[in-house]
């Protein structure tokens, strides 16, 4: 298996939250390693980043008439369903793929038995496309895992103002 390791830089400020609030100067505390202390960003927050702009990116591939309602896709061929022809993007699966697909699943207890039905898949993941393939998706009875494994994002190097 490949492993893909990712640099970046940050033009803006990043701040990641806990969620949690203390009294001072930030209104919440900021995630950070529990050794080092050190501020860090989890993987799943990436990981969860990177899902919304696959899904974008998926999604304004589409030909304008195949981006809003997916029961037109039904008769079309896969290669006539997109503007750019991406071998990824010409994955079966992505003839199901919603918008829907890019964030939670707002009704994970619903189950799909039949993904040609598509009228049953109003909510939630479809389980098909590339990004719940790539990323996971879990529903009552069916679930898989992703098959993009994302770790926490640490500061290499810190930024300082020589006076």
């Amino acid at each position: 298996m490949d492993k893909l390791k990712v640099y970046g830089i940050s033009s803006d400020p990043v701040y990641i939250g806990t969620g949690g609030c203390t009294i001072g100067r930030v209104d919440n505390t900021i995630v950070r390693d529990p050794i080092t202390r050190i501020p860090k960003i989890p993987g799943s927050s990436f990981a969860g980043t990177l899902r919304f702009y696959v899904t974008l990116e998926l999604q304004s591939a589409f030909k304008n008439e195949f981006r809003i309602n997916p029961k037109d896709r039904r008769g079309e061929k896969i290669e006539d369903l997109f503007e750019t022809q991406k071998d990824w993007i010409r994955f079966e699966g992505n003839r199901y793929a919603l918008m829907k697909c890019a964030g939670q699943d707002d009704k994970p207890n619903e189950i799909y038995d039949n993904i040609d039905d598509l009228d049953a898949k109003e909510s939630g993941h479809c389980g098909k496309c590339i990004v719940c393939k790539t990323f996971g998706y879990a529903k009552k009875s069916e679930a898989q895992q992703g098959i993009a494994f994302f770790s926490d994002l640490n500061i290499l190097f810190f930024p300082f103002i020589q006076d």
